[in-house]
């Protein structure tokens, strides 16, 4: 009996110690867009939910993210979540094995893809995230160790992407 009060507790303090990692390293949706592009073309915009030691992302042209984000403030927040509820999507796992201290990396397996006319090898996702969030990269990286695809990224405020407030004083003359 008292060993089974032993398992019991360790299995608790397990429980409660990975829900409080998970409180410390959520956090809202941060936007990003690639190095050099503008807001004011319709460019992609990518956004990372970061949760624990992994990350789901996603991303969308920019009017369809600040048309998302003029009817719901919480719309890609509770998208990510849907995607992850879903079991869906590019979740990307933490790597400490490519992780240094200027970069996080998460990495995410891409299984490949054949038929007719496409056909895409099996490779690695990955990003490597700086420890402020304000920047990230991205890059292809096949089983024999070639690497393509480098992508670089600037984070955005979510306010550079919400509706200009209006000056309405006017109305009041």
């Amino acid at each position: 009996m008292i060993m089974i009060k032993k398992i019991f507790l360790c299995f608790l303090g397990l429980i409660l110690i990975q829900s409080a990692h998970a409180q410390i390293y959520s956090s809202d949706v941060c936007f990003y867009i690639k190095t050099g592009e503008s807001l004011e073309k319709n460019n992609g915009i990518t956004y990372i939910l970061f949760d624990g030691s992994r990350l789901i992302t996603s991303s969308h042209t920019s009017y369809y993210v600040k048309k998302s984000l003029r009817e719901d403030p919480n719309f890609f927040y509770n998208y990510l979540k849907n995607i992850d509820s879903n079991s869906e999507g590019n979740f990307y796992k933490y790597s400490s094995s490519k992780s240094t201290p200027k970069r996080e990396v998460y990495i995410y397996r891409y299984p490949g893809y054949h038929d007719y006319f496409l056909n895409y090898a099996p490779h690695w996702r990955c990003i490597a995230v700086s420890p402020d969030k304000n920047s990230f990269i991205s890059w292809t990286e096949y089983d024999d160790g070639t690497i393509s695809g480098k992508q670089y990224y600037i984070r955005i405020d979510k306010k550079e992407l919400l509706p200009k407030i209006s000056d309405y004083d006017f109305l009041y003359e």
